[in-house]
């Protein structure tokens, strides 16, 4: 994306797209950092109906979607649907869709848990946010 464009960008809502739940997070670009939201439901009407509430409450300026991709740069199972995600959310709510890859968010999420004592099997639903902050974050980094 353009430089001129980023300027224009104050928030942003990050995305873990997965088949049962989507992590969230909100940036902004001032700070070039995120907060987890809390995960909502990835099976319609849910979805659409909670994510609605999540994008009239932040008024992000776009969305950052994790792109999930096998070591070898290969599209996994789950490209197809993300892609096919990105543009419904690109029809739906008139505003960019940034793809960006996630490989290892999810291990890094489980080991930020770890590292702050929290516990994986009563905190499963925050690795789902803490993953999308992580994607976020590098979507910060790499346009900063």
């Amino acid at each position: 994306m353009p430089e001129q464009h980023l300027q224009t960008l104050n928030s942003l809502l990050g995305i873990d797209f997965g088949t049962r739940h989507l992590g969230l997070a909100i940036g902004q670009t001032i700070t070039l950092s995120a907060n987890p939201l809390p995960t909502i439901n990835a099976q319609p009407p849910q979805l659409w109906d909670e994510l609605d509430k999540v994008m009239h409450e932040w008024q992000p300026d776009a969305i950052v979607l994790g792109l999930p991709l096998n070591m070898d740069d290969t599209d996994s199972k789950l490209t197809p649907h993300v892609k096919a995600f990105a543009r419904k959310c690109q029809e739906r709510y008139h505003i960019l869709v940034f793809l960006m890859d996630e490989r290892l968010s999810s291990f890094e999420a489980k080991m930020q848990m770890k590292e702050k004592g929290s516990y994986l099997h009563k905190n499963r639903d925050k690795i789902h946010g803490i993953s999308a902050k992580i994607i976020l974050e590098s979507w910060f980094q790499e346009h900063q």
